[in-house]
């Protein structure tokens, strides 16, 4: 599921940096002798909307990553995906709904799916020996 999750997350940081927005603008003017006309060029979402629109753009990644590697390193001792990860889950969640007018449509699916990775969180580490935990060689 976080794999899922992670490529998505690349994916709507490409795009925001790659893929243009609308058409160009064309600005038609005249003077006495002649007409012209100015052609502004097609931006992309984050040389539009700044720093803030990258760092929206590129969260979804990044919660992806930081709710993976937290699981990761759970202990064995300890039940659950931790804190940390329900945290970026959540957060990940409250950007797509309010931003769901804009980039969040792209973003609830990837929270969806961490937020279902945190849900569905099993300890599947091995030991050290090379058992599961909970399981018994016969």
């Amino acid at each position: 599921m976080l794999a899922i999750a992670g490529g998505a997350g690349a994916a709507i940081l490409v795009a925001a940096l790659a893929l243009h927005q609308g058409g160009g603008s064309q600005i038609v003017g005249s003077t006495a002798r002649r007409s012209y006309t100015v052609t502004r060029p097609q931006t992309t979402f984050a040389q539009q909307n700044g720093e803030r629109g990258l760092l929206l753009a590129s969260f979804p990644l990044f919660a992806t990553s930081v709710a993976a590697v937290s699981m990761g390193l759970r202990s064995p001792a300890k039940s659950g995906p931790g804190p940390c990860a329900v945290t970026v889950a959540a957060l990940l969640a409250v950007e797509g709904v309010l931003g769901i007018l804009t980039i969040g449509i792209f973003v609830l699916p990837v929270a969806v799916l961490v937020l279902f990775a945190c849900a569905t969180f099993t300890e599947f580490r091995m030991t050290h020996r090379g058992l599961s935990a909970g399981s018994t060689r016969e």
